[in-house]
């Protein structure tokens, strides 16, 4: 827990050096009205970006206000479950705390992780479905049962709704 404290501390401190940049003016443009505003636009031929990600800043928007740092705290508050879930991963697949570890502390340093964890987009929960995917893969991995399989599609499902891309 104290790494992602770091991780959480060193974002949130830095999230003020980056600038806005158009694909997250789109972000703001397509959240604009109300939730059945954001619905049509994601719909309609100005956007087409899978819903689940605009719905959620919507409300995020909606909740906190529109600053362009309260927009990049819901990019850090997405990714923090997703840096538990590889440090869990890295426990369980390599046997160790350090392995766990390790992921975290590397990504602080990686330039991409920086800018898509605090992107106004749908980055930073594409790195959290990603994350609980593998996580529910794991689990049906180790005991095939019909709940894990299921799980581990709901998933999938999941990471459709966020970005139609993910389906690769």
């Amino acid at each position: 827990a104290p790494v992602l404290w770091i991780v959480a501390a060193f974002l949130l401190v830095n999230g003020w050096l980056l600038h806005m940049h158009p694909d997250e003016e789109l972000s703001y443009r397509s959240t604009n009205g109300d939730l059945a505003f954001t619905l049509d636009y994601q719909m309609s031929v100005q956007d087409n970006q899978a819903p689940l990600w605009f719905v959620t800043f919507w409300a995020w928007r909606s909740t906190v206000g529109d600053a362009e740092y309260t927009s990049r705290v819901l990019g850090v508050l997405t990714i923090l479950p997703a840096l538990a879930l590889a440090y869990r991963l890295g426990w369980r697949w390599f046997r160790s705390a350090w392995a766990g570890l390790l992921a975290p502390l590397l990504l602080i340093g990686n330039g991409l992780f920086f800018n898509y964890a605090l992107d106004i987009r749908p980055y930073p929960m594409v790195m959290l479905s990603s994350a609980l995917s593998m996580w529910a893969y794991t689990l049906w991995l180790d005991r095939h049962t019909p709940r894990r399989a299921a799980l581990y599609g709901i998933t999938i499902a999941l990471m459709l709704y966020i970005h139609y891309l993910l389906v690769f």
